[in-house]
């Protein structure tokens, strides 16, 4: 019978296997890509890290104005009116009570 202890120990080997195979097939890589940025021209490395730079600070308002864009009902409703006016006595579950949605049922015996 495994113990908690066992089962614990066999998963905590288990994901330190896991690690170890990732790290060996991660270094092959990560070397190509340290040797292909150290072989590089520094114009070209400046030249990328300022493209990335900027990529940095402009995709966030593209994506936004996309989005925005793409978005559906723009009206005049607001999440705070619609909160206010669902429970009110026109949207009432019960007919002539006006008791909204907050109150609870009535059970008769």
């Amino acid at each position: 019978m495994l113990t908690e202890r066992s089962i614990w120990s066999q998963t905590v080997a288990d994901a330190a296997g896991q690690t170890t195979e990732a790290v060996e097939e991660a270094k092959p890589v990560a070397s190509s890509t340290i040797q292909t940025i150290s072989s590089a021209d520094p114009i070209v490395i400046a030249g990328t890290a300022g493209a990335l730079f900027l990529a940095y600070f402009l995709l966030p308002p593209v994506w936004s104005a996309l989005s925005f864009s793409l978005r559906g009902y723009q009206g005049s409703l607001t999440p705070a009116y619609i909160n206010k006016e669902l429970p009110s006595d026109r949207y009432s579950t019960r007919e002539g009570q006006g008791q909204g949605w907050h109150s609870p049922p009535t059970i008769e015996c």
